[in-house]
């Protein structure tokens, strides 16, 4: 099967998997199996292969335009969640607190990892803070042995995309102690920058991806590149022949 094929044989695998659902509610469902759970930027489903899509039990779409290409091109009804303080990351921490789970924040450098967590603890006393780690490895080996020896109830993951999401199946092999495994991309970094990241005027107009652009290169240079890319990569796939989704 040729690249153009493959890569579209991912979209649609990843827009089928995507939750229709609230993450209020989702998250409080109870299951004995681990949940592993992603936020999708249109970055990130540009990177996404099968073999982590398939350890993701959760998938939410993050940013109003992503919402916007599926309820438009593939009349995919969703919610734009995010993890961070703007969207759902009260509410997940709340029912870590209620569920009375121990948490690792792995993420950011060592000492943004930090401040952080003693931000996040100052917001939510009762959180059982664990573990708190940098999100750099040396190598794979590394990894594998901070996974196997990971005692916690909750990894929360800001690696980025797609390394987070390699290391939740990493967890998803070597690990069967976790209840849930979240990425939360860039959360760790920017509550460590200050408390309340997105200013009030951002968050009321909808503009949190243009204070990220202006404050970040990387955002910027997605923004450029993956976004307009992603968009033709979406108008291709909507007219393709024999199209399910």
């Amino acid at each position: 099967m040729n690249n153009f094929y493959d890569r579209h044989s991912v979209y649609h695998s990843i827009f089928k998997k995507i939750n229709r659902t609230n993450f209020e509610c989702d998250i409080k469902i109870k299951t004995d199996k681990t949940k592993f759970i992603s936020f999708l930027n249109p970055s990130s489903i540009l990177q996404m292969k099968m073999e982590q899509l398939t350890v993701l039990t959760d998938l939410y779409v993050d940013g109003r335009f992503l919402v916007f290409i599926l309820r438009h091109l593939f009349k995919i009804k969703v919610q734009a969640a995010s993890a961070d303080y703007s969207s759902i990351i009260e509410v997940f921490f709340d029912h870590c607190i209620k569920s009375r789970y121990s948490i690792a924040l792995i993420g950011g450098s060592e000492s943004e990892c930090k401040r952080a967590a003693e931000s996040i603890k100052k917001k939510h006393c009762d959180l059982k803070i664990k573990v708190v780690r940098s999100g750099f490895f040396a190598n794979d080996y590394e990894i594998d042995s901070f996974v196997k020896n990971l005692d916690v109830d909750v990894a929360l993951v800001g690696m980025g995309a797609p390394r987070q999401e390699l290391f939740l199946k990493r967890c998803s092999e070597l690990n069967a102690n976790l209840k849930i495994g979240m990425t939360c991309g860039g959360f760790l970094t920017q509550t460590a920058k200050r408390d309340d990241f997105y200013h009030p005027i951002v968050l009321k107009l909808g503009l949190r991806w243009l204070q990220r652009a202006f404050e970040y290169k990387h955002v910027r240079k997605r923004l450029v590149h993956d976004y307009p890319y992603f968009l033709i990569e979406m108008i291709k796939l909507r007219f393709q022949k024999n199209r399910r989704i």
